[in-house]
């Protein structure tokens, strides 16, 4: 039987970076029905992948952001996907292109930002 595989994109957690990567089967009902198992081609690190960690070329690209729309970001808050954030912090500005529920009142945002690239950050679901 053959194995069935598809190349993506998406954040390695052991390199730091988006890179290339290889998802094959479903990862199980341990991990969750959107968790895939995934083969980092650059560190050939294997772990589970979510759905939404997988980086799309979607409509919320980090060259189309409106610094007037920006909002500053805080852990606190709650955000919606395609919401331009500043991190004051880091002085960029970036734009989330998913988020995943870590429990009931936190989410990890995948946040492109304009200099520092790709990162996770966490959020209220408040």
């Amino acid at each position: 039987m053959a194995r069935l595989t598809k190349n993506i994109e998406a954040y390695c957690r052991t390199c730091g970076v988006v890179t290339k990567m290889e998802i094959s089967a479903p990862a199980g009902e341990a991990f969750g029905q959107d968790h895939y198992w995934a083969l980092c081609k650059k560190c050939k690190n294997k772990f589970d992948i979510s759905v939404d960690d997988i980086i799309r070329d979607d409509k919320f690209k980090v060259g189309d952001i409106v610094m007037d729309e920006a909002v500053d970001y805080s852990s606190d808050q709650a955000y919606e996907v395609g919401t331009v954030l500043y991190h004051k912090e880091w002085q960029d500005f970036g734009i989330i292109k998913s988020k995943n529920r870590l429990s009931p009142d936190r989410v990890s945002l995948t946040v492109e930002f304009q200099s520092k690239g790709i990162k996770k950050l966490l959020a209220s679901t408040n």
